[in-house]
């Protein structure tokens, strides 16, 4: 079986990116051959344990630990790595809960993928079916910045990420031991498939003295928020419009942000797989009003998303919410 990742790494599909633009930079067709050449190398990846190598454990649970008993030892994969940490974190409004962070750190100029990848990229994938004492675990994503390069444009982050996730035990008497296999994607000139098995004791009694406290409370801030209907916090959405047909069919949004606020973006998602091309800002006039317009006729049919509810994030350097937009 193919294990070398040298092999992968020069294999000419994976590292000849205007072979695969040829297709057709906009066509769902190379887009599903990308992501089923990275499908292929996450099968053929090496497994997290054989990544990690050697490592501590928690005594009696075989679960790799950096010594403090609130995170896993890294585990590196090439050109980043990956770590879960717990403590306790303040979400808006709320009383300090529990929480766990899958950490990653990425090199210089390596990025890796928002829920909603872009026009290439991979999400992530998060398996917790070898948890034990665990009823649900809701992954938190922190609000994406746009990257855009001569392969197209993606949604991700760059640098670090924490990824917040809020557990839910089946008993909460009990403590929770998270198993996590995770499957991920980071990308320079080339696209790397990547695994990481990771597991960590949740005892919510011991995390009011975990280390990383400040550090998951930090991204957790960084989730966007649900828009309140009127008014509150910028930024907020102000109007919006969709043209389904015509020559040239739209999608129109209106959001006012913060004065002064750098980085303000929006990002579109529909259900079912269907793909939302990016919007393009566009001049409003007003102080603090920026214009997004997505042209559909860079996507599916845009009959489509008749009927369909779409999810708006928009996204600025002082805060990012969310808002749901039923197409009717």
């Amino acid at each position: 079986m193919l294990r070398d990742w040298d092999l992968l790494r020069d294999w000419d599909l994976l590292r000849d990116w205007d072979l695969l633009r040829d297709w057709g930079s906009r066509d769902w067709g190379w887009r599903a051959l990308l992501g089923g050449l990275l499908l292929v190398g996450l099968l053929l990846a090496p497994s997290g344990a054989e990544a990690r190598g050697a490592m501590s454990s928690v005594p009696g649970l075989n679960l790799p630990s950096d010594g403090t008993g609130h995170a896993t030892n890294w585990i590196a994969g090439y050109h980043v790595r990956t770590r879960l940490i717990a403590g306790q974190a303040r979400p808006p409004g709320g009383a300090a809960q529990p929480l766990v962070g899958v950490e990653i750190v990425l090199d210089e100029g390596w990025k890796t993928y928002w829920r909603t990848p872009g026009e290439s990229g991979v999400p992530p994938y998060f398996d917790w079916s070898g948890s034990r004492n665990l009823k649900s675990a809701k992954v938190l994503y922190p609000a994406p910045v746009r990257f855009t390069d001569k392969y197209g444009t993606s949604i991700g982050y760059k640098h670090q990420v924490v990824f917040p996730i809020v557990i839910t035990p089946r008993d909460p008497s009990k403590p929770v031991t998270l198993r996590l296999a995770m499957e991920y994607g980071v990308c320079k000139e080339i696209c790397v498939p990547t695994k990481a098995e990771m597991a960590v004791r949740i005892d919510p009694a011991g995390l009011r003295m975990s280390p990383h406290g400040a550090h998951l409370q930090r991204y957790l801030d960084r989730v966007p928020r649900a828009m309140p209907p009127r008014g509150g916090a910028l930024p907020r959405i102000l109007s919006r419009t969709a043209r389904l047909d015509g020559k040239t069919p739209h999608l129109l949004v209106e959001a006012l942000f913060p004065k002064g606020a750098a980085k303000s973006d929006l990002f579109i998602e529909a259900p079912d797989g269907l793909f939302v091309p990016l919007p393009e800002r566009e001049a409003a006039g007003k102080p603090g009003v920026v214009r997004f317009r997505a042209d559909l006729t860079k996507g599916e049919d845009p009959g489509l998303l008749k009927g369909k509810t779409l999810r708006l994030t928009l996204v600025s350097g002082q805060g990012a919410v969310e808002a749901d937009w039923r197409i009717d």
